[in-house]
């Protein structure tokens, strides 16, 4: 497990500017599950002789920060737990992996940065994590991640553009129209209102969510035939 303890905002500048996808096995990640792998572990700091053998062998210097956003990627769990404190040889594949976070490092600060200081970015942020901390990501309201979404969407990288954009495990953003939202869930795509009052039908009675296929909510698969 990291020592470091990640900001929000530096979690969603590494997920952003690296594609969204574990560097590992290449397969899509979420925001909200998804982890950040140290290509060189963060365990090496106490083990100076054998940091500096890693660092040589990848050509860098004593002054590389190991929590640095040169270091930093996204990584499923899986794959990130089978790594943990690995130090992989100096092979092609995995140099290419550290040139590639240090030429991504500026743009993930510059995203980092304005994700912390927007006020709005922020509670979304917040929201999404407390939601996750809870274990109620299907009945977060859409509406208060929209600052967030909307900010990340027109920076994702190029291959991502018109994708869906998984925000949890159950949860995936297909589209946006005026007031209505189309999400895909575990139990098929559902359309339901960003801001979705509890009363009335317009909210799971189980879950929570507000995304309906029919009488079918698709976070849970609860059926609503009133």
């Amino acid at each position: 497990m990291s020592k470091y303890r990640f900001k929000p905002s530096e979690r969603y500048a590494v997920f952003t500017v690296h594609g969204e996808i574990c560097y590992l096995c290449r397969k899509p990640v979420d925001m909200v599950t998804f982890q950040v792998d140290h290509i060189i572990p963060e365990s090496l700091e106490s083990k100076k002789e054998t940091l500096e053998q890693a660092l040589d062998s990848y050509g860098l210097d004593g002054s590389f920060n190991l929590n640095s956003f040169e270091n930093w990627m996204p990584a499923c769990a899986p794959c990130n737990n089978e790594k943990r404190e690995t130090v992989f040889k100096a092979l092609p594949i995995f140099a290419v992996q550290l040139d590639k976070a240090a030429r991504k490092a500026e743009q993930a600060r510059q995203l980092e940065n304005s994700v912390g200081t927007s006020r709005q970015i922020a509670k979304a942020v917040g929201t999404l994590e407390a939601a996750h901390q809870k274990g109620k990501l299907g009945g977060i309201s859409l509406e208060k991640l929209l600052p967030l979404l909307e900010y990340l969407h027109p920076r994702r990288e190029p291959e991502n553009i018109g994708k869906p954009l998984r925000v949890s495990p159950v949860l995936e953003v297909l589209r946006r129209n005026g007031a209505f939202v189309t999400v895909k869930g575990p139990y098929g795509v559902g359309t339901g209102i960003d801001d979705a009052p509890n009363r009335g039908g317009f909210r799971c009675g189980s879950c929570g969510a507000s995304a309906w296929n029919g009488a079918r909510c698709v976070v849970c698969g609860a059926q609503d035939d009133d």
